[in-house]
């Protein structure tokens, strides 16, 4: 399994948009069928910043989606969406290797 993740800052008067836009981008019915989990996380901390994660089956399949104009279009409502001061925007994306874990 493969993934990634996604931090993102939206100012407060662009939530609603960006949450709307997300749940768009979210429905499991769209969802590609080698993506296995697709999620929005908000942090409790920090007011309106959020964590996009997804797993994927294979990398293959994963890099054919990060090419998608679907794809694009999460990118795009973080570059509009997202908090605009260069000092506290954040667009941070990270691969996660596969990793198996075993019970003794």
């Amino acid at each position: 399994m493969v993934g990634f993740e996604i931090l993102v800052n939206v100012p407060r008067d662009k939530r609603q948009e960006f949450l709307q836009t997300c749940e768009l981008l979210g429905s499991v019915d769209q969802r590609h069928p080698a993506c296995l989990n697709q999620a929005l996380f908000e942090n409790v901390i920090v007011p309106n910043q959020f964590l996009w994660v997804e797993h994927w089956k294979d990398s293959q399949k994963m890099n054919i989606h990060l090419k998608s104009s679907r794809f694009g279009v999460l990118l795009g409502a973080i570059s509009v969406l997202g908090n605009d001061t260069n000092e506290l925007k954040r667009l941070e994306m990270k691969v996660i290797d596969s990793v198996e874990n075993t019970v003794e």
